[in-house]
């Protein structure tokens, strides 16, 4: 009788303590994690670089499942990301961070997919993304129902099946007008098709575009860099002009500065339709408040100077210049036209 109640005691005892078991491990993974980096409390309405992560990485396996058959693989490559204007200052610092960490995110899936596919070849070379700033009050033309607003916390994704390099002219001007964003009551763009070799004379510069090769699919492990922080050398360039109130409307995106690599050069606003003017590259900035061919830069090679002319009067500096004059431009100098737009020059050529 004793033994048979000592081997109900320890019977009794093991479900209390398989049960306690269960119990302490139910209420461990009720609690929440105390500083879990990944934990969303005290971020809800806030975008954070997981968010971030997340989105482009559903947006992506989307666009693998809307396009890949029994008989091919195919996928988009290259990504517009738009977001609210403050989460997009929020996060311009780690964007090279997050392009890193989505293009390895892309490869593991695709090197997991393509197994299934013993004649894939990939249909592009890289993969390309551009970070976009949605301010309150503009539109996003081409899309099937208006986005006026992207609240804080939230991301946009638009994306193609060629980065915009890759494609024809007419494609990439397509594309750039599919993802202007401007505000309601202002110029809409046309579907422009650019000339690309018009434009030979002019790269561009953005600190929040990156492109990366595919390589094999293989594993990231150093740092991406944008276009701005790739583009330092092997360019002859004249100078480096920058915009501030807008940017430059070029081919392959929106940028934020130009190197100059003819000895001359028009600014122009986003209603001109010419791409070059007298043999001279056109380069426009995408806003309504600069003239067709506002601004002409002129380098001189046997001075290593340059100078600018303007057709309406602008300032540079404090001063004022009128319209027709020629005046000579410095490193630093900002010439500020009808009270939105600063160009600023850097990096004059001196050999």
């Amino acid at each position: 009788m004793d033994k048979n109640n000592t081997n109900m005691n320890k019977k009794v005892n093991k479900w209390i303590d398989e049960a306690w078991t269960l119990v302490k491990r139910k209420l461990l993974d009720d609690k929440p994690v105390e500083n879990d980096p990944l934990s969303d409390e005290g971020t809800e309405g806030i975008l954070t670089r997981q968010k971030l992560l997340d989105c482009i990485e559903k947006h992506f396996r989307k666009t693998m499942a809307m396009n890949t058959t029994k008989k091919g693989l195919l996928f988009h490559t290259g990504f517009m990301i738009y977001m609210n204007e403050d989460d997009y200052k929020d996060q311009e610092q780690s964007f090279g961070f997050t392009v890193k960490e989505a293009v390895n995110t892309f490869h593991e899936i695709i090197v997991q997919k393509k197994s299934e596919y013993s004649d894939y070849r990939p249909h592009a070379r890289y993969w390309e993304f551009q970070f976009i700033p949605f301010r309150e009050g503009n539109i996003i033309d081409g899309l099937r129902e208006e986005v006026s607003q992207i609240p804080r916390g939230e991301a946009y994704v638009l994306s193609v099946l060629f980065p915009t390099k890759e494609q024809g002219a007419t494609a990439a001007a397509n594309q750039r007008a599919v993802v202007t964003v401007h505000k309601k009551d202002s110029f809409t763009m046309s579907n422009l098709a650019f000339n690309s070799e018009a434009l030979r004379g002019v790269t561009s510069i953005s600190r929040d575009r990156y492109q990366v090769d595919f390589n094999n699919f293989r594993h990231l492990k150093d740092d991406v860099l944008s276009d701005e922080q790739r583009q330092t050398s092997g360019v002859d360039s004249r100078a480096t002009v920058r915009v501030s109130g807008a940017k430059f409307l070029l081919p392959d995106g929106l940028a934020e500065a130009i190197y100059m690599n003819s000895d001359n050069m028009f600014i122009s606003g986003r209603g001109g339709i010419a791409d070059t003017a007298g043999g001279i590259p056109v380069v426009r900035i995408d806003s309504d408040k600069v003239m067709d061919n506002q601004l002409k830069l002129r380098y001189d090679s046997g001075s290593h100077k340059l100078y600018f002319v303007s057709q309406s009067e602008v300032k540079l500096g404090e001063r004022t210049v009128p319209a027709g004059t020629e005046k000579e431009l410095y490193e630093g100098s900002p010439i500020l036209i009808n009270g939105n737009i600063t160009l600023t020059i850097s990096k004059i050529k001196k050999d």
